[in-house]
Formats: C-alpha cells, structure tokens, sequence
C-alpha cells in the first residue's frame, strides 16, 4: 500500500488550562466578528473597542502600571479569543506567585462638574477552578494609584462575579469640578493562579450606556474552501472560497441580540443585492465567459443605539459547463469554527472521535447530480491523539460512498486500509494538528458522495483517545446535518445510518477535507475576463484591474465623501488613516462595501 500524501502541520492551539468552556477555533478567513457603531455619536465622550492596537500591544493611549514580575500575558491588546466587538479586546493575565495590583490608565477625558457621566465596559472574567477574577473601574484625576479616588465598578472582594460570557458592567460618576479625568481599569485579583481579565467596547457617554445591537450572519449550501490552499490575486493563502453549481442557492440568516431591524448587502453578483428580510434566499449571477467572482456580503443590523455589521469576503467558484477545479473542500462555513462535542459527559467518549457506539461516522458532500469530480485523498483535523503502541499499528478503514434514495449513505465506491501510526504518527498530540493523507488511486464520483471512516475496536481511557473536530450546532433547527453515524450498541435503536441531529443539535459538520477535483465531461478550463476587484487590509483599500485614470471616491456610512483620487494601472493600493467601519468605494459608478479595521 502506498500513501500519496502524508502531513502534520500545526492548525491552532488547544485551550489552555485557565479556561474552562469549549474553545472555539477560528478558521484562518473567518470575518464573522462583529462591529459596532453609535446612532449618534454626539453624546459620547470616549469610545475605545481596541480595534486601533496591534497584538500584545499595550492599547493605543492606554498607560499601563504593573509591578508584578510574574504574571502571565500582562495588560495588552489581544485576539486570540473571540471578541465581544471587532477582533480585539483588552487582556490583563493571572499571576502565580501573588495577587495582582496591576492598573491601565485611559486616555484623558474632559468632564463638567454636576453633570452625571454613565461608564459602561464589557467584561469576561471566567476565574479558575471556583476563584472569581477580581477588577475595578476607577477614575481620578492622574495616571496614579493615589489619584483613584472615586469607584465607578466595583467587581472585587465579595462584590467580584464568574463573567462565563461578554457581560454588560456599568457605573455613573458626577464630578464635582470641571477637568481633565482618568478612567482605569485596576486588576486587583487576590487569589494566586486564577485567571485573566478580557475587557471590550468601553464607553463613556453624557446620556445612557448604549447596548449596540450585536450578532453574526451564517449561511446554508455550497461547498467551502477554508483550508488555506487557495490563493487570492495576490497570492495570499487562507482565501474564502465557496463552490456552487448552476442555479443553486445560499440560504443566509442572522443571530442577533439587541437587534430591531436587519439590512443585507449582497454585492455586485447577488440576484437580492439589498434587502431587508430576515432570512434571504440569493442566487449569484457570473459574467459572460466568467467561472469566478470575488463577492463581499454585509449584514448591517440595527436599533436605537446604533449598528453592527459582520462581513463575509469570498470568491464564489461555478461548477458548470467548462470548468475544472481543484481544492481542498469541507462542509465547515466562515463563521463556524471548530468545536470538540463530548457525549454523555465522558471526555472520552466524543461523538466525533473513538467511541464504542459510534464506531462508523461520514460526512455527506451534497452536489448536483450532474456534477462529476474525482477525489484523490482528504484531510481531517484532530484535537487529540492518544495511542498506545500496540493500538497504534491497528488499521481503520476510509471509504467513498454514493448517496442512496433517501441522501444518506449508499454503496461502496472505494476503501482503503491505513494504520494509525501510518496516518497521524507515532508520538500523541494535544492540540489540533491538520492531518493529510492521499489514496492509492483517483476516485470517481458523480452528484452527491460520502467519505466514512471506521475505527477498530479499541477500549477507550486516557491512553487511547481521537477526538475530530466538528462545527456547533446550526442556527436553523431543520438545517439537515451533514454528518452521520452508524450506532452498533446503542439500546434501541437499529443499526443504520443516522443525522446527528439525533444525537446533538442541528446541523453537525465535520472537519473532513477531501480533496476534490470538479470537472465537466470535457474539462476544459473556463476562460479568464478581468474584472476590478476592491478589497481592504486592516486600513488599506486596494483596487485590482480599475481603468488608469478611473475615478477613485471613498465615502463613509453616512454618504459623506472622505477620499477622491485617480487609480493607478493594474492596481492602486490606498493606505488611509480612516477609522474603523463601514465605507463604499466607488469606481466607474459600481460602489462596493469595504471594512477597515
């Protein structure tokens, strides 16, 4: 037997011992972060949701004041979790040798004697192991200690609360003279060895504490390129790509909170390029003697505070007539992310990985019945591998499977036998490591097909354990899950293929790439027409394959024009102080959504 592919590269961290939820890991082209915008800005006195840093930074304007000498992660800007608005947020790390006295002094504001100031600040502060995070929001009239003499939030000692999600703190303060002000955040846990601090979106307004709507949108069909093996046209990896056949359409819908009314943005190619419903069905439109578009979707949801908007940028490739394509392709959507889903609360006993019910599972690729590809391996990512040595050389079993009547798994089309140290190696991991591996030969299929995987009987224990990954459970509760198992020790039920909707949720998706090749009887590759694309980078605009000479106009949310300017031939690349948001780039009068960040 000979392995066409074989590879182990790191994909993302695993939790790390301070936390004790699910960890979501993002996929490298997730946008599906929220960003947010005051109604009326008129009545804000300061606003920093972190966006304007850099990683481990300490926040722009922000002095920091720590003294410990062994703290974990200090007080700077991160990313690493999902934040409560943008990317960003504000991390202030544990200590394990003391208690923390560590103070981040904001920027001054100016403030009126007799006029009450309402303070409001985002906080998820999990604690550890039955020790909640200790913190206060103070303000004085230095960057000192000393001068923080007036206690807005007080979250310390017995007043001190386990945030297990982005929390809503707010406080007044009504000065007594009129002057300069300095806000500060004062981590002050006393417990050794707890946990960090995130902080997010803190407000100071002369009004109320505005709740910005907050939420992400999701979509249903197509399949999707997340992997990072396709380009962009600048050869940047990590590209969103999603693969549709002629006609076909994308399902979206919105999870929101605090939200009255919800605005949709489909770009230049959407059959719906604006509306207003709250689940939208769209088709997308290809230019004459075009297979692909690159295609921006906004959703901009509302209420009296203001706005949020997330943003979905992918290419959109047709698989029709004349097209051949070649990728890595998964189930898994932008805005999923990986999940690890136990069973029974046996952290053995993950619905995706070993299991002594479950030893069949398969993850369906739905496509056109016309459509033909051939597949020539696949890729899968585990969050953990623990083997024995004797288990290690025992085999497991992949397999391609048509689609029966009913969609679920049919006949065999191909299987091959490898070993487990063959596949992920002779040394455990903990940790999610993106695993490839080829067939012995290409295999041919046409319309929709499963890839199934079969383990050997194993006792599983902390010796021996795989656990995959897997998507959360879907928004729509009759979105039909991709993945399925065959139980063959379940009481009471049968064996035979079953969604995981039985099991978990709506919806399910598996982390299992396989490499897929789509093509027409012919083959023949689409010919290329070149098309102006706009696209921004943190706070550059770029412009691809505009008109020399073409007029350049950048407006903001608001209509105002911000920046006029010529394009440059082939491409003008535009790097702008603006602020974060939302603008529209118009070029040859076709305008496209962009987000600076």
């Amino acid at each position: 037997m000979s392995i066409a592919l074989t590879c182990s590269t790191t994909y993302a961290a695993i939790q790390t011992a301070q936390f004790n939820k699910a960890v979501k890991f993002n996929t490298t082209t997730d946008k599906g972060t929220t960003m947010m915008r005051a109604a009326a800005e008129d009545t804000q006195i300061f606003l920093d949701d972190f966006e304007d840093n850099n990683v481990q930074t300490v926040p722009n304007g922000w002095t920091v004041v720590d003294p410990s000498t062994s703290q974990y992660g200090g007080m700077l800007a991160d990313n690493y979790y999902a934040a409560y608005s943008g990317d960003f947020y504000f991390a202030s790390g544990y200590d394990d040798t003391a208690a923390r006295n560590a103070w981040a002094f904001a920027p001054a504001v100016t403030l009126e004697a007799g006029h009450t100031y309402h303070f409001g600040i985002w906080s998820f502060c999990q604690g550890y192991r039955g020790y909640a995070d200790e913190w206060r929001m103070t303000i004085g009239t230095a960057q000192t200690a000393e001068s923080q003499t007036n206690i807005i939030i007080d979250r310390s000692g017995s007043n001190a609360i386990v945030d297990s999600e982005w929390t809503l703190c707010s406080g007044t303060f009504t000065p007594t003279t009129t002057g300069t002000y300095y806000p500060a955040l004062h981590h002050c846990t006393q417990e050794i060895n707890v946990g960090m601090c995130f902080w997010d979106y803190f407000q100071i307004d002369s009004d109320h504490v505005r709740i910005l709507p907050q939420g992400s949108m999701f979509s249903m069909g197509g399949l999707w390129s997340l992997d990072g093996h396709t380009q962009d046209e600048e050869g940047n990896t990590g590209v969103c790509r999603a693969y549709m056949y002629e006609g076909e359409t994308l399902k979206y819908g919105c999870i929101a909170s605090n939200c009255t009314s919800v605005e949709w943005d489909f770009g230049n190619f959407g059959t719906t390029p604006n509306v207003t419903a709250a689940q939208p069905v769209v088709t997308y439109n290809f230019p004459e003697g075009r297979d692909e578009v690159y295609n921006d979707v906004f959703l901009i949801m509302k209420n009296d505070d203001g706005e949020a908007y997330a943003l979905r940028e992918f290419y959109i490739n047709r698989i029709g007539n004349n097209t051949v394509h070649t990728d890595f392709v998964s189930n898994i959507r932008p805005e999923d992310g990986f999940y690890m889903i136990a069973a029974d609360g046996n952290q053995y006993n993950a619905l995706s990985g070993l299991n002594t019910s479950y030893s069949r599972l398969a993850e369906r690729y739905l496509m056109d019945d016309n459509v033909s590809a051939t597949i020539t391996g696949a890729y899968i990512l585990p969050l953990q591998y623990k083997m024995t040595v004797i288990n290690r050389k025992k085999e497991f079993t992949v397999r391609v499977l048509s689609a029966d009547e009913n969609n679920m798994p049919g006949s065999e089309l191909y299987s091959e036998i490898f070993k487990f140290e063959e596949v992920f190696g002779n040394t455990n991991f903990q940790g999610a490591q993106l695993i490839g591996f080829g067939f012995s030969q290409e295999v041919a299929v046409k319309g929709t097909f499963f890839i199934e995987f079969e383990f050997p009987s194993i006792s599983i224990g902390s010796n021996n354990s795989i656990f995959f990954a897997t998507t959360q459970a879907r928004a729509f509760a009759n979105d039909n899950s991709s993945y399925f198992y065959n139980p063959t020790s379940v009481s009471g039920m049968s064996e035979g293929w079953y969604s995981s909707n039985d099991y978990y949720g709506a919806g399910i998706s598996s982390a299992i790439y396989p490499l897929v090749t789509f093509q027409d009887m012919a083959g023949v590759a689409a010919p290329s027409v070149s098309e102006c694309t706009v696209y921004a980078n943190g706070k550059e605009i770029n412009i691809v394959n505009a008109q020399e000479g073409s007029e350049i106009v950048i407006t903001d949310i608001a209509g105002r024009v911000v920046l006029r300017t010529p394009a440059n031939a082939i491409k003008t690349t535009l790097n702008t102080n603006l602020s974060a948001g939302v603008y529209v780039v118009t070029v040859d009068g076709v305008s496209t959504k962009v987000a600076l960040r």
